[in-house]
């Protein structure tokens, strides 16, 4: 079996990240609530450039990619907050957590990937649990 700790972690790590804009927006706007997580961003991109110390790998392509995802993100967050601001966390957090769907069909489409039959199987199954939770 693969080492689960890195996934484990990410997952107690997102729950929280998922869970505690609901409580941020009581008190602040969703694009206040963005300011603050963009702040925070810049700080830990500062802890792991200080602390790790990674080679800043610089590649046109590769710099482009990332620039664009980190745009991507945020936009993705302004819009979560607003979400969770104005609805139920019991709602909106399954229903952007089933954002993998779209990963995984972008990765088939685009990179080739193999899905298998469980692969399929599971992306019915989030299907049919998202069904459920909103109804």
């Amino acid at each position: 079996m693969k080492n689960l700790t890195y996934p484990m972690l990410t997952v107690v790590v997102w729950g929280l990240w998922a869970f505690l804009p609901k409580i941020a927006t009581r008190y602040i706007s969703p694009p206040s609530a963005m300011i603050y997580e963009v702040m925070a961003g810049v700080l830990m991109a500062i802890v792991v450039w200080r602390t790790v110390k990674p080679e800043i790998t610089i590649r046109q392509k590769g710099s482009i990619y990332a620039f664009i995802n980190g745009i991507i993100g945020y936009v993705g967050v302004l819009f979560y907050l607003y979400a969770i601001s104005g609805q139920d966390a019991i709602l909106v957090a399954p229903l952007s957590a089933t954002f993998p769907i779209m990963t995984l069909t972008l990765g088939t489409i685009f990179l080739k990937e193999r899905f298998s039959a469980v692969n399929y199987s599971g992306v019915l199954l989030a299907l049919v649990a998202i069904y459920l939770v909103l109804s």
